[in-house]
């Protein structure tokens, strides 16, 4: 058997277990990433299928909006698979200004669960590396909330958006302090 015949061959056959691998991997990637239904009685769960991006003091108007239609849509009357992640630190300043109106919010709404996490804190810590993982951000600053598929970070963003955010995640109207 001469060699120059065998080579097509043997390329042949080593190209199709190569597509057949990477054709195996991407299967598997997307099934244990596709987003779980069961939780949320058979329907998708949004912020796994839309991550809508981070809303801070340089998104502002016409793009604040949209990006507040859009998560309302995407995320009406989820709670019960949606978790509100706050994080803060007792030494930041902004967190400091920010913890009144957090604290009014709480009382007005007390069926809205929010989970706080001091920074200092290792399961704190913990939990802000998986959120930046799942949320795609690289450096967040506190104070900060995830919610959803969205990241509302500062005090100005989260005092103008949170609120009709956590609102329609919980189907709740706006109540007067």
């Amino acid at each position: 058997m001469d060699l120059k015949s065998i080579k097509p061959v043997y390329l042949a056959i080593v190209a199709v277990l190569i597509i057949g691998i990477a054709a195996v991997l991407i299967w598997v990637g997307f099934v244990q990433h596709a987003p779980s239904e069961e939780a949320n009685n058979g329907a998708p769960q949004p912020w796994e299928v839309t991550y809508l991006g981070v809303i801070n003091a340089q998104v502002t108007g016409d793009e604040r909006q949209e990006h507040l239609n859009a998560f309302i849509e995407h995320n009406a009357g989820v709670k019960d698979a949606c978790e509100i992640m706050y994080f803060y630190d007792y030494h930041c300043s902004a967190c400091l200004r920010l913890a009144p109106w957090l604290n009014a919010f709480r009382e007005r709404y007390p069926e809205v669960l929010i989970t706080s996490y001091e920074v200092h804190e290792t399961e704190s810590r913990v939990r802000l590396e998986a959120a930046k993982v799942d949320y795609g951000i690289s450096s967040p600053s506190v104070p900060i909330i995830f919610i959803c598929g969205s990241v509302v970070e500062g005090v100005e963003a989260i005092e103008n958006v949170f609120e009709p955010m956590a609102l329609s995640v919980y189907n709740l109207p706006i109540r007067n302090e």
